[in-house]
């Protein structure tokens, strides 16, 4: 089952079509305006595995005039969190309308109602099958879930996040890319998580991280130990690298005695982000 979010305003009338989209293991996530398509999209990209969108309807609330405008503003920010979408419009006008085509990339397909309900969602299913940041996000949901928590949210603005979980992709796409992964572990590190620990004392000193940790971990040692482990590592590889030259981190990550240093790296950053949404849910009055 995917999960596609659908922006239309009349879905109450096309039972049929949500009916069929279950039949084909599509799960849709209906929002009837433009502003909540855009408040869902925010707080929860990592639920979203690509959308279906209708070309006119309402931007604010269903009391307005309708129109293209709401449609827009969803597939851009669609696209800044790297989300596949599709048009499924009942307007057959707007498939003759050069200038409504040419405002979508090539990629993007656009289906009549009445007429493509399957191919609509065929589609959808082959460019999510497809899309290496949609599969990046279902194999890792659980590192992925921390950018979708509100303590989270207050601690940085729009762009900081985006910036954060793009960096993550990165990383895991480009794990053997020495130079690559090398740079976005520390731009996670330092500017998502470290700001992450600050607020919530997470690192004072050993004593305190174990304390704090103990309450999500269950009591169990060996979690405990492993999490606090991988938060030094990533931590005093930051610095390092802050301090190095670049052929030097590269010479040093590439040598054969090191071989595994680059993928415990990754491994612990991947740790780390699933461990802290539960201990932000756990945690919420200790913050600072």
């Amino acid at each position: 089952m995917i999960d596609v979010l659908w922006l239309e305003d009349q879905a109450n009338t096309l039972r049929d079509f949500f009916e069929l989209a279950q039949k084909e293991g599509v799960n849709l996530i209906i929002k009837e305006t433009a502003l909540e398509a855009e408040k869902y999209i925010s707080l929860h990209p990592e639920h979203i595995d690509a959308a279906i969108l209708d070309a006119r309807g309402f931007e604010i609330s269903t009391s307005e005039q309708k129109g293209t405008r709401g449609m827009h503003i969803v597939k851009d920010l669609l696209k800044e969190h790297s989300i596949p979408y599709s048009i499924f419009s009942g307007e057959a006008s707007l498939m003759t309308n050069e200038e409504f085509m040419n405002a979508f990339p090539k990629e993007v397909r656009i289906f009549e109602k009445g007429k493509d309900e399957s191919n609509v969602l065929n589609h959808t299913k082959k460019i999510v099958a497809n899309f290496p940041n949609v599969k990046t996000k279902k194999e890792h949901h659980l590192a992925f879930s921390i950018f979708s928590r509100d303590e989270v949210y207050d601690l940085f603005d729009d762009d900081e996040i985006l910036g954060s979980q793009l960096n993550l992709i990165k990383l895991l796409q480009n794990r053997e890319d020495v130079d690559v992964v090398g740079k976005m572990i520390r731009c996670l590190y330092e500017d998502f998580l470290f700001p992450i620990f600050d607020n919530f004392g997470i690192c004072d000193n050993d004593d305190d991280f174990n304390e704090k940790a103990r309450s999500c971990n269950r009591g169990n040692y060996i979690g405990r130990s492993y999490i606090g482990d991988m938060i030094r590592m990533v931590g005093l590889y930051s610095q390092a690298i802050n301090h190095g030259t670049r052929a030097e981190i590269r010479s040093y990550l590439n040598s054969s005695g090191n071989k595994y240093y680059l993928s415990c790296l990754v491994e612990g950053t991947l740790a780390i982000m699933s461990w802290l949404p539960e201990f932000l849910r756990k945690n919420k009055k200790n913050r600072r």
